[in-house]
């Protein structure tokens, strides 16, 4: 067990899965920053920028949105990570089973898991 109470597999795959989605996302950025004649770039600027690939400048306004859009999804799956999705523990599968098997009605049940 891991000092968050989770067993060592569990922690392993989230710090797994927190790894995997940080290296796609800023693959995600890279590939999508880098991809020419996209909105990205302004066609045709006269400008000696250093920041210019194959003849375009960068469109400033849109690179922000992108990464204002990247960085607001970003925060959004952080503020998430080690939230209680609220899913059904087998203590209420259990005792739904045990209503059902004597008949109680789905009002009841409903009211179990918390969806009534």
């Amino acid at each position: 067990m891991s000092s968050s109470g989770l067993p060592s597999a569990i922690t392993s795959s989230r710090k797994q899965t927190y790894c995997y989605y940080t290296l796609s996302t800023f693959l995600a950025l890279v590939l999508t920053i880098s991809t020419p004649n996209t909105r990205l770039w302004n066609r045709n600027a006269m400008s000696t920028s250093a920041y210019q690939q194959d003849g375009e400048t960068v469109n400033w306004e849109a690179l922000v949105e992108v990464l204002g859009s990247a960085a607001l999804a970003f925060i959004a799956y952080w503020g998430v990570q080690g939230s209680d999705p609220g899913y059904i523990n087998s203590d209420q599968v259990s005792t739904i089973e045990d209503r059902v098997e004597r008949g109680v009605g789905l009002d009841e049940v409903a009211l179990i898991t918390g969806n009534g």
